[in-house]
């Protein structure tokens, strides 16, 4: 039986999954070429190029609202979060998890149940 770590498993399926969907797309800090602090994406920047690897500066708030806008849009983005304690930035009100909940439902409802959306937001505490 093969033995990975949780980083190289979650960094795996991420390439998988991206290899099969062209609009999959992660955005965090440091995610780029560096390949995030704690080698979460290390590689996916060569494999798959800076347009779905993107580097953000430190604002959770904003490339959370981005990533709900690109949901709803139909893309699929992923949100990595550089540290667990980060996404406190996004949990504490005025909580942009509940607002994002609340943009997709909202949506949703507004539009009749005619969009849907889905964002994967992820942390590495390790």
């Amino acid at each position: 039986m093969r033995e990975l770590t949780f980083t190289e498993a979650a960094r795996e399926a991420l390439s998988e999954q991206m290899a099969k969907d062209p609009t999959i797309f992660v955005v965090g800090e440091g995610i780029g070429a560096r390949g995030g602090n704690f080698n979460t994406t290390l590689g996916l920047y060569d494999q798959y190029g800076a347009m779905r690897l993107r580097d953000t500066p430190i604002v959770e708030r904003g490339f959370v609202g981005m990533c709900t806008g690109a949901a709803m849009t139909g893309a699929r983005p992923v949100v990595d979060f550089m540290f667990a304690d980060f996404i406190l930035e996004v949990t504490y009100p005025p909580n942009p998890i509940r607002s994002l909940d609340n943009s997709l439902t909202a949506s949703q409802q507004a539009s009749w149940q005619l969009t849907s959306a889905s964002l994967v937001v992820a942390w590495y505490q390790l």
